[in-house]
Parts: structure tokens; C-alpha cells; sequence
């Protein structure tokens, strides 16, 4: 008796040529690229499969030579068992879901890198941008501010703007945080309480120089 090794069993497996690339040039894959390596790697899959099938199939036979040939329990038996369970059956690299795997990471990193541009080139602009709103105002880079310390003083700048603007209106404000008060004039933007002495204010702002808004506030 005997078993076929010969075919499909013995033959190794196959790997696409996309495999030849090293995992960095992978993720550096096109939309194409990825769909052409699927489309190599697919039926190179089928053939492995097939040939693990056969190897499988080969190793079930020479398990039930082993019961035909030596009772169960034997040393013959317990010999050809361990030598046959040191022969373990590999099983094939699944070729299409890692490429499918590796190509969201490619996606996700392709993603993350013009997120990244993006938001480089936005603060690029912005700081640009606070040094020109700086410099209309005769500050000067190197003496009044340090280049990256351009959109903080800038803000700062706009803010106190803001402020003076609605100063210059002068009378009372409203501001946030009055329910307490009663009768009450508001804010006159100059002192630390309202005009009924009940609520500390003093001012806020949101956004930036470009945008710049302020209120009062109880705090």
C-alpha cells in the first residue's frame, strides 16, 4: 500500500509578483495597482488552496496506512503517529484579504497625510496672515513679537481693537450672567461691576483676528 505524492501535493506554494515589494512600496499602491495585484493574487490563491487541499487529503491517507498497518497503541503505531504529527501541513498566505487589508491602510494613510497638508498649509496662511495684520499696525517681527508667537499677539491685538470700538459708543451694555440683577442699568465697560453692584464683568472674547468678537460677561 502505498500513497500519491506525487501532483499537486508536493508542489510548494506560489506567490504573486506584487509579494516582491517591500510592505512600504505596497502602501505607496493606486486604486489600479491594488485591483491589478487582486487580480494576480486571486487565482494563485485557488492553486494553493488546492494544493493544501491534496496535502491534507495525503496526510488523512498515511493516517489510516498508519491504523492499517500497526494496532493502535503499539510502539510501531506511536512511532509513525509522532513522525507524522511533526509533519504539520502549512496552510497558504490568503493573499487577497491581506492585500485588501493592506490597501485600507494605504487609504487611511493617503487620508491622513493630505489631512495633514491641509492643515499645514491652513496654518501656513493664518500665520501669514497674523504677520501682515501685525505689520499694518507697525509691529515689527524680532522687537514687538516673535514670528511664532504671530496669531496669539495678533489676536490679543484684535480683541482690545474690538473692545475699543465698543467703548467709543460709550453708555451700559448688557452682558451675560445678569438674571440676579434687578433694575439694572448693566455694564458701563469700565468698572469691575454692573451699574447695580450685584455682578462682577468683565469682557470675553471668540475668534480670532481675522474674526474677532467680544461680549461682556458676569464672572
Amino acid at each position: 500500500m502505498g500513497v500519491d505524492f506525487t501532483g499537486t501535493t508536493d508542489e510548494p506554494y506560489e506567490r504573486p509578483d506584487c509579494w516582491r515589494l517591500t510592505r512600504e512600496q505596497m502602501l505607496k499602491g493606486t486604486v489600479e495597482q491594488f485591483a491589478q495585484w487582486r487580480a494576480e493574487a486571486a487565482p494563485i490563491q485557488e492553486r494553493n488552496k488546492a494544493r493544501l487541499d491534496a496535502r491534507v487529503t495525503a496526510k488523512k491517507k498515511i493516517d489510516a496506512l498508519i491504523l492499517q498497518a500497526w494496532p493502535r497503541g503499539s510502539e510501531g503505531f506511536k512511532t509513525m503517529t509522532r513522525a507524522l504529527a511533526k509533519a504539520r501541513v502549512e496552510s497558504p498566505q490568503k493573499f487577497v484579504g491581506m492585500l485588501d487589508d493592506m490597501e485600507r491602510d494605504a487609504v487611511r494613510r493617503r487620508e491622513e497625510t493630505a489631512r495633514k497638508t491641509a492643515l499645514d498649509a491652513a496654518s501656513t496662511r493664518k500665520l501669514l496672515a497674523a504677520g501682515a495684520f501685525l505689520s499694518a499696525r507697525g509691529k515689527v517681527v524680532g522687537k514687538d513679537y516673535e514670528a511664532h508667537e504671530a496669531i496669539e499677539v495678533a489676536n490679543d491685538i484684535a480683541a482690545k481693537e474690538a473692545i475699543a470700538a465698543q467703548k467709543a459708543a460709550g453708555g451700559f451694555i448688557s452682558f451675560g450672567g445678569d438674571d440676579n440683577c434687578a433694575d439694572c442699568s448693566g455694564w458701563d465697560m469700565e468698572s469691575h461691576r454692573c451699574e447695580c453692584g450685584v455682578c462682577r464683568v468683565g469682557w470675553e472674547s471668540d475668534g480670532d483676528f481675522e474674526n474677532m468678537a467680544v461680549y461682556a460677561q458676569a464672572n
